[in-house]
C-alpha cells in the first residue's frame, strides 16, 4: 500500500491559471485532431509539467476517462 504522500504532485502546485488552462486546451484540440479523447496526452503532461507522481497521474487519467464517458452515456441515453 503506498502513503498518501506518495499520491501528491512532487513539485508545488504553484503554476499559473493560466498554465493549466492552456495545457487542458492543448490536450483538448489535440485530442479532437485525431479523433481521440486526450486520455493518451494527460499522464506526461501531470508527470511532466505539472510535477504529479506517475500513481497519481494515472488515477486521475481514469477518473477523467470515467467521468466523460459517464457524460457521454449519459447524453446519448
Amino acid at each position: 500500500m503506498t502513503a498518501d504522500h506518495d499520491l501528491a504532485p512532487a513539485r508545488p502546485a504553484t503554476r499559473a491559471v493560466a498554465l493549466v488552462f492552456g495545457a487542458g486546451a492543448a490536450v483538448g484540440v489535440l485530442g479532437g485532431v485525431i479523433g481521440l479523447g486526450g486520455a493518451e496526452f494527460r499522464p506526461p503532461l501531470l508527470i511532466g509539467l505539472f510535477g504529479f507522481a506517475a500513481l497519481a497521474a494515472v488515477v486521475l487519467n481514469k477518473a477523467v476517462i470515467l467521468l466523460v464517458s459517464a457524460v457521454k452515456v449519459a447524453r446519448h441515453a
